[in-house]
């Protein structure tokens, strides 16, 4: 007799239960999240476009994970703060249950011809670690 595993818990099924167990009606976020493991970019974005707390999301908004939103632009765009690492990257398919249509993400990069203050925006990476 063969059977069949799947996830053990998938991403919409904590959404859910998070959701139910603290009492959340409507699990909501927009098209668009601005995310970083870097608290003072974190901090510096919810200043500037004067971004409030977000309650129909699973995490307390002034909690790691939690969202705010800012209307810019007519759109509505929401913020999180994530700890540094590969792991914490899953938080993107629980937004992605709520909605989440385009992740931006704001980090630090190194590299050669790289000076300090230069702006570089890139559409891939290659993992060479072994892990990844």
């Amino acid at each position: 007799m063969s059977k069949e595993w799947g996830p053990v818990f998938r991403a919409e099924d904590w959404v859910k239960y998070t959701a139910e167990r603290e009492k959340i009606s409507e699990v909501s976020l927009g098209e668009t999240l601005v995310v970083t493991p870097i608290g003072s970019i974190y901090s510096s974005l919810v200043e500037f476009f004067n971004a409030r707390p977000w309650v129909n999301w699973i995490y307390k908004p002034d909690e790691l994970w939690g969202a705010k939103v800012a209307d810019i632009f007519g759109q509505k765009v929401f913020f999180t703060a994530i700890s540094p690492g590969a792991p914490q990257v899953s938080i993107i398919e629980e937004t992605i249950v709520a909605g989440v249509k385009r992740v931006i993400f704001i980090g630090l990069a190194g590299g050669l011809g790289v000076e300090i203050g230069d702006f570089i925006v890139s559409y891939g990476a290659i993992c060479e670690d072994g892990f990844s």
